[in-house]
């Protein structure tokens, strides 16, 4: 009755950990979505911006008689340009961080999913398997808000990184002696 109650405890929290990232990885997915249809308007955004200057251009065109360049035109013409070209690339950082946060949780959703079946194939290396799902779950995303990839480990994975990579050394290194 205990081993009993203990594996459906146990059971219940490995299913409600891959439910929570599951659940963080379609919230990511909406916005994700969300941000590629802004992309996509920002992208005829910056076509409408484009094409005063475009038929501005083209219209003048003259090999003969090239207008010469001042230094208002540049600036009246980057004028027109700035809110498109801004837009855009808003909406691409927006796009390229939520997918990459959607990814990271579909992830760790997975392996949530999937440790109560690895310890059944190999209950030789049950410890091991928890081990490493700890540290894989642990591990902070990426990506930051920024949309830039965290670099420096001890920032890209919290405070707790040096202490679950011991944890995971000394239980990988108790069964290999």
């Amino acid at each position: 009755m205990v081993t009993k109650a203990d594996t459906l405890i146990k059971g219940a929290t490995v299913v409600g950990l891959a439910n929570s990232f599951s659940a963080s990885a379609d919230e990511f997915k909406i916005e994700r979505d969300s941000s590629k249809k802004s992309f996509y308007w920002s992208i005829a955004l910056l076509f409408l911006c484009t094409s005063p200057l475009a038929i501005y251009i083209f219209s003048n065109l003259s090999l003969n008689n090239l207008p010469k360049l001042e230094f208002t035109g540049i600036i009246s013409r980057a004028i027109l340009l700035l809110p498109g070209i801004w837009v855009t690339k808003f909406n691409s950082r927006r796009f390229h961080i939520y997918s990459e946060l959607h990814r990271q949780y579909s992830h760790k959703a997975t392996i949530a999913k999937a440790i109560e079946g690895f310890k059944k194939e190999s209950p030789e290396y049950k410890e091991q398997i928890s081990a490493a799902a700890f540290i894989e779950l642990h591990v902070q995303p990426e990506v930051d808000f920024r949309g830039q990839k965290k670099t420096d480990p001890s920032v890209a994975n919290g405070p707790l990184k040096n202490l679950t990579d011991t944890i995971g050394q000394r239980l990988f290194q108790s069964n290999d002696q």
